[in-house]
């Protein structure tokens, strides 16, 4: 560090003590003003005996002294300077920024982020900031700086050829089967995935080789079959879980957890007449998700969905509905309320159960075996509240942990015959029967 006047100090010495003493603080009195300095511990002061220069070790830094002695110290600004190298594909570059005259600290920006590099100094000094996997054509910013200024400079990064996250198709055909039937599952992935993961049914001897497309058969189904697939490359994200099934004629599309014992009908679960809640003259199919009964298919009324609506549908002989929803994190009294149905949903029946659980389908397994989880007259009721809610006596509701997943089940059958609800209630000449139902919050 060079200063720009000399300070010339005249010291008068008029006596010597006999015992050494250190100062702690040098006090300088010139023509524009006054200094006080900090020393050193020990050593702070030393003469040369040929020039008589008084050498002055002190903890103030550069900028303090010059500014209280009017003096600028001379230096440099850091100095920046960027290589952009692009790898083998062009998909993504790395910049390499080479630091000199001493920087304290550089700071990225913009694409870049706003991480930080900090120095020592006078031991250690910023000299390299690297960035890898930079994936867009920009400008990246790095500013530095020291006791003299600081600048900021711009890395260019151009040609990145932009990679977006796989796009998986993948279809069953047929989708539904009769037990020992075939179905021809095709898929293919887009966007030049790196690797890509199959779960579910797939033959063991599948591996990812390319991009496809591909397709097999399978042959001699006797049970419901899932094919899913997970692509990724370098793009944030992947491509998501895409997945295809194929259901046997009678069967639950749902993997049930439930034991054999206390999965009705053979798994014999409807997904083909649910009834609009404004044309029932148009019945269509829903995927078993309780957000599509309010309204239609490709409706989104997340359970409990919306409270004072209409559920209109209509649910064949000898089947169930098992239409799976999530909770969700807030404290709800609720009810599903049955009504009369009319024309628009058909006979309603004669007896009916609707429940709650943990598995599809498991008409004899409610949640942790609570009576109230199962509609006791026309109401089933339920409560995702932490604690009972005074005025309620115990077992009123059916208590629902809040984010899990469950089934409400419904079904034209009481099982008074006790043969696992194998005897339909559903005493229409038609094939089905309607269901008419709100869903109300329930307060004090």
């Amino acid at each position: 560090m060079k200063i720009i006047k000399k300070l010339i100090v005249i010291l008068a010495i008029t006596s010597i003590p006999s015992t050494v003493v250190y100062a702690q603080d040098l006090n300088l009195t010139y023509a524009d003003g006054n200094i006080s300095l900090p020393l050193s511990p020990a050593n702070s002061m030393s003469i040369d005996p040929n020039s008589g220069d008084i050498n002055i070790a002190t903890t103030a830094n550069a900028e303090n002294i010059g500014t209280s002695l009017g003096l600028q110290p001379v230096g440099n600004a850091p100095d920046i300077s960027f290589q952009v190298i692009l790898n083998t594909a062009a998909t993504s570059a790395t910049i390499n920024a080479t630091i000199t005259e001493d920087a304290v600290y550089c700071q990225k920006g913009g694409l870049w982020g706003t991480s930080l590099t900090a120095s020592n100094p006078p031991n250690t000094f910023v000299t390299g900031v690297t960035g890898q996997g930079t994936s867009n054509s920009s400008n990246y910013t790095l500013t530095c700086g020291n006791s003299f200024g600081k600048i900021t400079e711009n890395a260019t990064v151009s040609g990145i050829v932009a990679v977006n996250n796989p796009v998986v198709t993948i279809t069953a055909t047929p989708t539904s089967v009769t037990s020992g039937g075939s179905s021809t599952i095709n898929w293919a992935v887009t966007n030049a995935p790196d690797s890509c993961t199959f779960t579910g049914d797939w033959p063991t001897n599948i591996t990812f080789t390319s991009n496809g497309p591909f397709s097999f058969s399978e042959n001699n189904i006797t049970s419901n079959k899932t094919y899913s697939v997970l692509c990724d490359n370098s793009a944030p994200g992947n491509s998501g879980t895409q997945t295809a099934t194929v259901v046997v004629q009678g069967q639950s599309a749902w993997s049930s957890c439930a034991a054999p014992s206390e999965y009705v009908l053979n798994g014999a679960e409807d997904r083909t007449v649910i009834a609009n809640a404004l044309d029932t003259s148009q019945p269509f199919s829903y995927s078993g998700l309780f957000s599509e009964l309010q309204g239609g298919a490709g409706t989104n009324s997340p359970w409990p969905g919306n409270f004072g609506e209409s559920i209109q549908l209509t649910l064949n002989k000898n089947k169930y509905i098992a239409a799976q929803f999530t909770t969700n994190n807030i404290g709800y009294n609720a009810a599903l309320q049955v009504s009369g149905t009319s024309n628009n949903q058909g006979t309603q029946s004669q007896n009916w159960t609707y429940m709650i659980s943990e598995c599809p389908g498991a008409f004899d397994s409610p949640v942790n075996n609570q009576p109230a989880c199962i509609m006791a007259a026309n109401s089933l009721r339920w409560s995702t509240k932490s604690t009972p809610t005074p005025g309620f006596p115990p077992g009123y509701f059916c208590r629902l942990d809040k984010n899990k997943t469950y089934y409400l089940n419904l079904i034209h059958s009481d099982n008074s015959e006790g043969n696992g609800y194998a005897t339909s209630d559903c005493q229409s000449s038609s094939s089905y029967c309607g269901i008419l139902a709100q869903m109300l919050e329930v307060n004090l």
